[in-house]
């Protein structure tokens, strides 16, 4: 089962390519992105080299989505939950990240074949031993596309519950059922003001779902500052994102993910960037993401500080 599955995200995300390419709007140039996670080959190094295809490169085409708290990276967060759900100190933990396969010229743009992966853990501070909650295990191939400030993905993705062994015990009368589904995710974004400003919107149908209260589709939408300045030598640089999500399954009741702080950007001996640091204050409003808590019928609110790492 698990193989057909590999083997349909595989043809799904080859198609993708198509829809993609409708954001194609400029001249065929890919420009450098200064959002401090580099994504694209800069336009000068294209005129001296051949970067029509390359495997395994250096940098995504598709910019991280920052207020999103389901894209796959490398964080660590504390989450006040004012005791929402029975919760109050929370460790959110991810670990993950997406890998640039293949890129290629095509269609006035570039285009990317890559693969992305994570596991969403929550702990439970307030208890001795500190115990696991809920960990969320996503798996995804994507397709994605980049053409100056336009750039989108079609993402062929599985994501999969586990319910902790501690919380189990602690709660005997908690009801366990299986949380697992596919999906196809589609999100296209643009970038204005020397890339200070960010906007995207998209959306996803779920298939093979588990549990049947599940609905098959949901959308999404945001906005990302980056300051035009930076400070300490240029090594810091203030932003601030917004993440709004809405699902068939919560009545279109929809799900706000704020965060602000300082972004530090680290680079190689040649110049180029390798990676992102940010200090974030995190908010948050909407169902409880983690596994079957989204199933139960009422919203949480939390605050937290996070420290967030993209490669």
């Amino acid at each position: 089962m698990m193989a057909w599955r590999l083997r349909a995200a595989g043809a799904l995300a080859a198609m993708a390519l198509t829809p993609l390419a409708t954001v194609a709007l400029a001249p065929p140039a890919v420009a450098a992105d200064t959002s401090g996670h580099a994504t694209a080959v800069d336009a000068s190094s294209t005129a001296a080299e051949d970067h029509s295809s390359e495997a395994l490169p250096r940098h995504e085409l598709f910019s991280p989505l920052l207020a999103d708290p389901r894209w796959p990276h490398m964080a660590a967060a504390w989450q006040d939950w004012g005791n929402d759900q029975g919760f109050r100190n929370i460790a959110a933990v991810s670990l993950g990240g997406a890998l640039p396969i293949y890129q290629r010229d095509s269609l006035g743009g570039r285009w990317e074949l890559g693969l992305k992966g994570a596991v969403f853990s929550v702990l439970n501070l307030d208890t001795s031993p500190k115990s696991l909650i809920n960990a969320d295990y996503y798996i995804g191939i994507p397709v994605a596309y980049r053409r100056d400030d336009w750039s989108g993905f079609v993402e062929v993705l599985h994501q999969s519950s586990h319910v902790g062994d501690q919380y189990l015990i602690a709660h005997p009368d908690f009801q366990r059922f299986e949380v697992s589904y596919e999906a196809v995710d589609l999100i296209v974004s643009r970038f204005f003001s020397e890339h200070t400003l960010r906007f995207y919107g998209g959306g996803k149908y779920y298939f093979d779902r588990e549990p049947t209260a599940q609905k098959a589709f949901s959308v999404q939408g945001g906005a990302e500052w980056r300051s035009p300045r930076a400070y300490v030598g240029d090594l810091l640089r203030p932003f601030a994102a917004l993440d709004l999500e809405a699902s068939q399954t919560t009545d279109w009741d929809p799900q706000l993910s704020f965060r602000t702080g300082i972004q530090m950007v680290g680079g190689r001996h040649d110049g180029s960037d390798s990676y992102t640091l940010q200090l974030s204050l995190d908010f948050y409003r909407g169902r409880n993401l983690n596994g079957q808590f989204f199933y139960q019928d009422n919203v949480v609110d939390y605050w937290g500080f996070g420290l967030h790492a993209y490669f």
